[in-house]
């Protein structure tokens, strides 16, 4: 959170797995935050991540689901190890990636958040 200020994003809620019984991929920290938010409808919201365990426990709140490829866990690789793979490389990362967040419920898959302002776009035209 210390960080997060410093760059001046200041979540509205914020929770960690210290704050469950159960953790992910439960739904437990996202229904959390819904009450908190006073939010009702799990398929109004959209939880993005990088992760298998946080892909599964948007889908289990039934949420729209968007797994990034290129940003951390999954991929496992630095920027500048990205920089350094040939475009053969990272078409293999990405399909295997993206195979195993489709498998996982995700219902967009993109490279990198920049992808994301098109995506919400296209959810919220798909929600109406």
């Amino acid at each position: 959170m210390p960080e997060l200020k410093k760059q001046r994003f200041i979540p509205d809620v914020s929770y960690s797995s210290s704050y469950t019984k159960i953790g992910r991929p439960s739904a437990e920290i996202i229904y959390k935050i819904f009450s908190e938010l006073n939010i009702t409808k799990g398929s109004n919201c959209i939880k993005v991540d990088d992760t298998i365990p946080g892909l599964l426990e948007g889908v289990n709140a039934g949420m729209w689901v968007v797994g990034v490829i290129f940003s951390g866990n999954e991929f496992g690789k630095t920027e500048v190890e990205f920089n350094r793979l040939s475009f053969k490389d990272k078409t293999k990362f990405r399909k295997k990636i993206k195979n195993k967040f489709k498998k996982v419920g995700a219902h967009y898959v993109i490279d990198t958040i920049k992808d994301l302002p098109k995506i919400i776009k296209i959810i919220q035209t798909r929600i109406k």
